[in-house]
């Protein structure tokens, strides 16, 4: 698959972040670059299907494997957080607040709610390993049963293990609680079916129980060509009481 990118910078951090993932299989690899000209060419992922499209019932545990995979990555030096991501995140999309078809879904007070807590969550950060960063439906795609679920275009930071699983939870219908519970740990890569992931009590866990049995549903479905229901849809996630 050849890859074009007018910003050559760009392009070189996203070699770079694969080559991080590529121990464990489950990104594509790089099998060449021409940074003058670009362009990198990708290892094609077979079959390809977009997680969407693939049986709902079979997800969960793939997803939890490739969580366990890409965490058990050995983190290089940081050079993103999540921290930074949510504001910008949060700048990014808050500025949109006037925009009749987001304040018709969410207001000021709930927003500013949604800042809070999510800054809470990063103030109880207990472990951290290699973020993927943007694992949502569509960065995974089925790599057969050979490598099982393989991510596509990270941005690699370095936190919580949590933060790339909220994605999960959103993605395979899972509740945060399911996903977090379900999440391999990073130092058993090799077993897919081993011990749970070691979350301790903290708002993180709080607030997934506080859900229980509510299933989360995608931020933004493929077919859905309108940015501001992805938005709203977006916000209303982050502000849920």
């Amino acid at each position: 698959m050849l890859i074009l990118s007018p910003n050559r910078a760009l392009l070189g951090e996203r070699v770079g972040m694969l080559a991080w993932f590529a121990v464990p299989g489950r990104v594509p690899s790089v099998l060449a670059v021409d940074e003058e000209a670009g362009a990198m060419v990708l290892e094609e992922i077979v079959p390809g299907t977009p997680v969407e499209d693939m049986p709902a019932a079979s997800l969960p545990g793939q997803w939890s494997a490739l969580l366990a995979a890409l965490h058990g990555v050995l983190p290089p030096p940081p050079t993103c957080v999540p921290r930074g991501c949510c504001e910008e995140a949060f700048a990014r999309a808050g500025r949109r607040l006037s925009e009749p078809a987001i304040s018709a879904r969410i207001d000021v007070t709930a927003w500013d709610r949604a800042i809070r807590r999510c800054e809470q969550l990063l103030d109880t950060e207990a472990t951290t390993v290699l973020l993927h960063g943007d694992l949502h439906l569509g960065n995974v795609l089925d790599g057969g049963a050979e490598h099982g679920l393989m991510a596509i275009d990270p941005k690699a930071c370095v936190g919580d293990p949590c933060f790339d699983s909220v994605h999960a939870s959103q993605s395979v219908g899972m509740t945060i609680a399911e996903c977090i519970t379900s999440h391999v740990s990073p130092t058993v890569v090799s077993m897919p079916s081993g011990p749970l992931f070691n979350v301790t009590p903290r708002v993180a866990l709080s607030e997934a129980r506080s859900h229980d049995g509510m299933k989360m549903r995608r931020t933004s479905q493929a077919t859905d060509t309108d940015p501001d229901r992805q938005v709203a849809d977006e916000s209303i996630l982050c502000a849920d009481p």
